[in-house]
């Protein structure tokens, strides 16, 4: 363990403990530029379509807006169609970083860029757990010790702007019944849905 602890800055224990661990400064701020610089020729194009839809090996999600408007939420797959983001995503570091969590031999399931426009209406991510979009389950077992989700902020992140939120422990909880009405992109995450499964408002961490 001591190796693993020095490569993944003491971050496997509170993992297993909280759900998350934050790296800092895992890539430069050049890395981070060059990323930024792609996600805005990305957003460009994606705001020419006005429904989600399948491009090719990348799939654009698109919202209805305002009145007529369309909100361009996010693009999975970027990294099939953008070199920096392909580089981040195979990068050393971030070997080094999950390779003692769930060992050598790595494969990305799904990646998604996120956009959260200023100003827009329906921006929101409800809670939820990856796991229950993980089909079929006999495709991923033992995913508390074979998964984990990177995120990987491009700008300030934080409460004031839609950052992520975690529910501490969760992960120790199983499958939960988090129960939504619409689509994880279309519902405001709920305190009432949390309290109804057991969980405090000191549970949240942002």
């Amino acid at each position: 363990m001591g190796r693993w602890h020095d490569r993944t800055g003491g971050g496997i224990g509170p993992f297993a403990r909280d759900g998350y661990f934050i790296f800092r400064r895992v890539l430069s701020e050049s890395q981070v530029d060059a990323l930024r610089t792609e996600s805005d020729r990305l957003r460009h194009y994606g705001e020419r379509f006005d429904e989600t839809i399948h491009d090719g090996q990348v799939r654009w999600l698109i919202q209805p807006g305002d009145g007529e408007r369309t909100v361009l939420r996010g693009l999975q797959y970027p990294y099939r169609m953008s070199a920096p983001f392909d580089e981040v995503r195979t990068a050393r570091a971030m070997f080094d970083i999950l390779e003692p969590f769930i060992g050598p031999n790595i494969v990305s399931v799904l990646g998604t860029l996120f956009w959260k426009p200023a100003g827009a209406a329906k921006t929101v991510i409800a809670y939820h757990q990856d796991a229950s979009f993980r089909k079929p389950p006999e495709n991923y077992r033992n995913l508390a010790s074979s998964y984990v989700q990177v995120g990987i902020a491009l700008d300030p992140h934080g409460p004031g702007n839609g950052g992520m939120r975690f529910v501490v422990g969760s992960h120790r909880s199983g499958d939960l019944d988090l129960r939504r009405s619409s689509s994880v992109l279309s519902e405001a995450p709920s305190d009432d849905n949390l309290a109804a499964l057991g969980f405090n408002p000191s549970d949240v961490r942002d």
